[in-house]
């Protein structure tokens, strides 16, 4: 509900729930919350490792996605845990237990990249980064979680480089983008000094 009325999201047993996501009062998020903006009805697709749909705070939200790593577990389940972690800040569910999201009542979509649990997102290929990009428009992505990179500090790529390297990738996110879509990228998973 957007209708501009207050409500307090965090009465009663949904106090320590808040709480337990410091990213909240960080992001200065419960202003948005108690106004009605809880990520209802907003499509967010998390390309990552994969989110185990059968955790606690994901219960009663649908399982979505696709796997593009080829991963004997499928998008619904999640070997590394970086892909269910960054879905629990995002759309945690609100309901008393445990913590909640951003926008707890968003609807997630897994595009799963990774085949076993390592750190290495096997599924970022050159040929397949488009492919999720374009799923992405054809699923109604509003918003693209990226939390992954690679080691090459960002000011060491020039953008004629990005785009003879990569001319479909930046295609699909360009479609993405003209179809609504807001991509979001980890400025650097690794903690270096320069975004990744």
């Amino acid at each position: 509900s957007t209708d501009g009325c207050y409500r307090d999201t965090t009465s009663g047993i949904y106090s320590s729930e808040y709480t337990a996501n410091s990213a909240l009062a960080k992001q200065n998020i419960l202003s948005l919350n108690d106004y009605g903006y809880t990520g209802s009805g907003v499509k967010v697709g998390v390309v990552d490792s994969g989110i185990d749909f059968e955790h606690q705070e994901f219960n009663g939200k649908g399982a979505l996605g696709k796997d593009y790593a080829s991963s004997a577990s499928g998008f619904d389940d999640d070997e590394n845990g970086h892909g269910t972690h960054v879905a629990s800040i995002i759309a945690g569910n609100r309901d008393g237990t445990g913590m909640r999201g951003m926008a707890y009542d968003a609807i997630l979509y897994s595009y799963k990249a990774d085949n076993n649990g390592d750190p290495t997102l096997e599924g970022l290929t050159g040929a397949n980064l488009p492919l999720i990009f374009d799923q992405h428009v054809s699923d109604g992505i509003k918003v693209s979680n990226n939390s992954w990179g690679d080691a090459t500090i960002v000011t060491s790529v020039s953008e004629s480089t990005m785009r003879t390297n990569r001319p479909n990738f930046i295609t699909s996110l360009s479609n993405f983008k003209a179809s609504g879509g807001i991509v979001v990228f980890a400025a650097g998973n690794s903690n270096l000094s320069s975004p990744t």
